[in-house]
């Protein structure tokens, strides 16, 4: 592998960090705001970061696309790939529906990818206004 490889690897890996790390501050701050069990800590990552990544879709390789190979990795890959929880989401989607919450865990599945649809939309269209 060549450095320009490791130095990719590197860059994703630090902002993968930081991502995770942004996912469970927001996990922990937003902790007592649902009395019932919604988990929205995670579905407020997943939101924000559809929209996260619809904006930086439309700079990265629409508006730049030959520009900031490294801050593309970072932020794409490894920032919003870690701060986004897709998995967490299923797994807590999932786990309310043993718990025998199927309307919640119905509703969470559903508001969720709908949400987050539209917030890559949005997030590529105000972009795209913008540039």
């Amino acid at each position: 592998m060549s450095p320009f490889h490791w130095s990719i690897l590197l860059v994703i890996g630090f902002g993968g960090a930081i991502g995770a790390l942004a996912r469970y501050s927001l996990v922990q701050v937003t902790a007592s705001w649902s009395r019932n069990g919604f988990p929205i800590g995670t579905f407020m990552a997943n939101v924000l970061g559809s929209f996260l990544i619809g904006l930086a879709f439309v700079f990265f390789f629409l508006k730049y696309p030959a520009l900031f190979p490294h801050w593309r990795s970072q932020i794409m890959i490894g920032f919003l790939g870690a701060f986004t929880t897709f998995s967490t989401f299923a797994l807590e989607s999932w786990t309310l529906y043993l718990q025998g919450h199927l309307g919640m865990a119905i509703a969470y599945t559903i508001s969720s990818l709908v949400a987050c649809l539209m917030a890559v939309a949005a997030g590529y269209s105000i972009a795209k206004m913008l540039i």
